[in-house]
């Protein structure tokens, strides 16, 4: 039993670590993952058409509406190589990483805690089914 309860307390940490460090990025308003979404594609459209100006501020303006949008800190990325701008580039390539590394670990802990929570919800309906 002792066992459980420390796993569920270090579950519950590493939630409230992921969500400290990497903000709300994944809890976003319809509203914000729409203009991310727009700007992302106005800074793919920009890079694609070698403005990178125009790329750059796009990126910049998607990663801070959602600090964990990897494509666009790697879009970033791209647009400071173009520009030789090397030591930002792999900054921007390092962030990318991060920001997949914490989206991903973030969904997935969250679908651990639904997936248990759904596992207790099964069994306590068992239990009662039983009696």
């Amino acid at each position: 039993m002792t066992s459980l309860v420390v796993k569920g307390v270090m579950l519950f940490t590493v939630m409230v670590f992921a969500s400290n460090a990497t903000g709300t990025a994944r809890q976003l308003s319809e509203r914000d993952q729409h203009a991310a979404s727009q700007h992302y594609k106005a800074g793919m459209e920009a890079l694609l058409s070698e403005r990178y100006d125009a790329a750059e501020r796009e990126f910049k303006e998607t990663v801070r509406i959602d600090p964990l949008h990897d494509a666009a800190f790697y879009g970033l990325g791209q647009v400071y190589m173009a520009t030789k701008r090397f030591e930002p580039a792999l900054k921007a390539y390092l962030a990318s990483r991060e920001a997949f590394r914490s989206a991903t670990s973030a969904e997935a802990l969250a679908g651990a805690a639904s997936d248990r929570h759904c596992a207790i919800k099964l069994k306590s309906s068992r239990t009662m089914n039983a009696t």
